[in-house]
């Protein structure tokens, strides 16, 4: 297993593309698992594989989470500027968040994490085509259902793909100008009236609706930059800053002001390093399981009955029973 056990955890790993896989089995413990993840600049998608029931975090907000046996779970971390990168790459730059109801079930995604049960064992026996096809399945289908983002089954009664392109194009170049609909879609050569509902078909909303959230997915961009604000309003064709405020947080829940303050600490963790494998430490500070690999103190307080397991942006970087 490419990862570790003790009489508590077991927890393996794995590399896909654009992201890291992690598997948790907490069956027979009688103790609390705390867990606890570290500011990182990305998502944190969960599935429980005893049910398929789904969670998604933002992990720009630090997360304490407490777990009871029994537990079988993967997780997908993914940076969101790979999510941006993804989106934009497969023409859907108006990706913003990923988001989900409490207590969802998923039978897909559940379905997904389980085909990679026996690499999560057995990883240097995975074929790279293998992990490449999983990795793309999963951005697709997470970007499409959690994220807003529409991929139609097929382009009947919606727009050609050079059409697509061409609405795209003109909608980013007038993101700070003022345009009709009919001259986009005079611009992909098509009628109003055909053009609208071609639209809708293909990218699963309005021009409105989508240049809205594109606005929205630049802002997001720039938040990161020292622009100010209100620069970063006008530049993504907000009337001001106050318009900007309305609209961002209407589609993330949250102000751009307060977008930027979690950001700011997690900038330089975008991508996720190479995972560490985690320690386990006794009462002596002995890690009993990789010496030559221990990067955290014990930090357990005397009579404390829990178990922590820290996760590092990289990955799990401390387990330690307290």
């Amino acid at each position: 297993m490419n990862g570790f056990e003790t009489g508590i955890v077991q927890f393996s790993r794995l590399d896909l593309p654009l992201m890291k896989v992690e598997r948790i089995i907490y069956r027979n413990g009688h103790r609390t698992l705390r867990e606890k993840f570290r500011h990182e600049n990305a998502f944190l998608i969960q599935i429980e594989l005893s049910d398929g029931t789904v969670s998604i975090r933002d992990l720009r907000h630090p997360y304490i989470g407490m777990l009871h046996a029994p537990v079988d779970r993967i997780s997908f971390r993914i940076g969101f500027d790979d999510l941006r990168a993804f989106a934009r790459q497969s023409g859907r730059p108006e990706f913003t968040m990923l988001r989900c109801d409490a207590g969802l079930q998923d039978a897909s995604l559940h379905g997904l994490a389980q085909a990679l049960v026996p690499t999560l064992v057995t990883p240097e026996q995975a074929s790279h085509l293998f992990l490449e096809q999983m990795g793309l399945a999963t951005l697709v289908y997470v970007t499409q259902t959690y994220g807003s983002l529409h991929f139609p089954a097929h382009r009947k009664g919606g727009l050609s793909a050079q059409q697509e392109k061409l609405a795209i194009k003109f909608l980013v170049e007038h993101l700070t100008q003022a345009f009709s609909l009919a001259e986009l879609a005079s611009f992909c050569s098509l009628s109003k009236s055909y053009f609208s509902k071609a639209f809708k078909q293909t990218l699963g909303k309005t021009p409105g609706q989508w240049l809205t959230e594109y606005r929205v997915a630049r802002a997001c961009d720039l938040l990161g930059t020292a622009q100010p604000i209100a620069q970063i309003a006008l530049a993504c064709g907000f009337t001001d800053q106050s318009h900007m405020t309305r609209v961002f947080s209407d589609t993330l829940q949250e102000t751009p002001a307060k977008w930027r303050r979690a950001l700011a600490p997690a900038q330089l963790s975008i991508g996720a390093p190479a995972m560490q494998p985690p320690e386990r430490m006794d009462g002596s500070g002995e890690n009993r399981l990789a010496p030559s690999t221990r990067r955290h103190a014990d930090h357990a307080r005397e009579n404390a009955r829990e178990v922590a397991l820290i996760h590092e942006p990289a990955g799990i970087g401390n387990f330690a029973e307290r």
